[in-house]
């Protein structure tokens, strides 16, 4: 009489190639998720120095003083500062977090502006 198999015991171990193989496609996608939301985390920082550091220059604050204010918001940011008519402009950038930012070379950018002060303008105040 020839030997048969029960089902279970010839299926013996395939749930577990199933996981190793699918393993690495969820670790991957889970990297990608973290990724996103750190380069989204960041995009918000560079945002919020931008604003500090553009109403402190439309008050006349040094360059200086600007660029560490930005800073303290987000360390690895690229400060410039700039004036167009009666605006103060601070513009900011640094390249993405993480594996994002390394394989693709995308750079998270943000200006803000503010309406400069009078005084640090050089004029009077009313």
């Amino acid at each position: 009489m020839p030997a048969t198999l029960d089902r279970t015991e010839g299926q013996r171990g395939s749930t577990t190639a199933e996981f190793a193989v699918a393993l690495p496609a969820v670790v991957f996608i889970l990297a990608l998720v973290l990724g996103a939301a750190a380069t989204g985390m960041i995009q918000l920082r560079l945002e919020e120095g931008a604003r500090l550091g553009a109403r402190a220059a439309a008050r006349g604050e040094d360059s200086q003083t600007v660029i560490r204010i930005v800073q303290d918001v987000e360390p690895e940011a690229r400060v410039t500062i700039g004036q167009q008519d009666d605006m103060t402009r601070v513009s900011v950038s640094r390249p993405a977090p993480g594996l994002i930012g390394k394989i693709s070379g995308w750079q998270l950018n943000t200006d803000a502006w503010a309406l400069t002060e009078p005084r640090a303008q050089g004029g009077e105040i009313p």
